[in-house]
């Protein structure tokens, strides 16, 4: 799994880590009454990264904090 933080998304490698991704995900969340836990061993094994005590937006966030010259600003309206 490739993290883009600048462009705040998460790329596969290939076909099957995404489907192992998502279906892995779907035991948690909203729906399920569950939370995905911080160490999870799932993602540990496959290398993924489980962002404890933050989120995947919350990194993405300190990394444009902290690279303000590569963050593209958005397009204003006059």
């Amino acid at each position: 799994m490739i993290y883009d933080y600048k462009n705040r998304e998460i790329h596969f490698e290939n076909p099957k880590e995404e489907t192992d991704y998502k279906a892995h995900m779907a035991e948690y969340g909203p729906g399920t009454g569950k939370t995905h836990p911080d160490d999870c061993p799932y993602c540990a094994a496959r290398g993924w990264k489980t962002f404890p005590g933050t989120t995947f937006e919350a990194e993405c966030d300190k990394w444009a904090a902290e690279h303000p010259d590569e963050v593209e600003e958005p397009d204003k309206e006059a």
